[in-house]
């Protein structure tokens, strides 16, 4: 079971994704800026662990490059999520 908090940062990052659909950052750029406004108890590894959550339902992707991880997006060919 999500824990209610992970899905509601994972929910705030979902809306902001239908926003600006082509926007990617890193956890820390998500965390300051995607997650407008942290609640109390919102922590970087809370976004973290909405994040992964994202990844596991399919609705994003990471890419890893030496120096950080970037967020998006999955980005699907010939159809729509």
């Amino acid at each position: 079971m999500t824990e209610p908090l992970v899905r509601d940062v994972a929910d705030r990052l979902i809306a902001y994704l239908r926003e600006h659909p082509r926007a990617a950052d890193t956890l820390e750029g998500i965390h300051q800026w995607w997650v407008a406004s942290p609640s109390p108890g919102v922590t970087p590894q809370i976004t973290q662990r909405a994040l992964e959550l994202l990844e596991a339902e399919g609705r994003i992707e990471r890419h890893a490059f030496i120096r950080c991880t970037v967020w998006r997006l999955r980005v699907t060919h010939g159809g729509s999520d």
